[in-house]
């Protein structure tokens, strides 16, 4: 359990970049699982570039995501984004 909770938090940092690879700050991001219609939140994340990283990070986090989750957050232009496994980006 121990090394799989090293290894989540180990891409999670690989995987959300940081500052020299994208966005300066961190946005919190949703993830959720089920349908644009029918969905649950499975959690949240800080992450850099949430347009790049998000939908890997919420998938490789939450293991109810069964590789199938989506993520949302709020753009610089405070407009509300989501993105699924397919990249697909869509509004809710």
């Amino acid at each position: 359990m121990l090394l799989a909770i090293c290894i989540a938090v180990t891409l999670g940092i690989t995987l959300s970049g940081g500052p020299l690879f994208g966005q300066s700050y961190q946005v919190n991001v949703g993830c959720y699982a089920g349908t644009e219609n029918q969905y649950v939140q499975v959690g949240n994340l800080d992450v850099f570039n949430p347009s790049a990283k998000a939908v890997g990070l919420c998938n490789a986090i939450y293991n109810d995501c069964y590789a199938r989750c989506w993520a949302c957050w709020t753009d610089s232009e405070g407009n509300s984004v989501c993105k699924d496994v397919s990249g697909r980006e869509f509004s809710r």
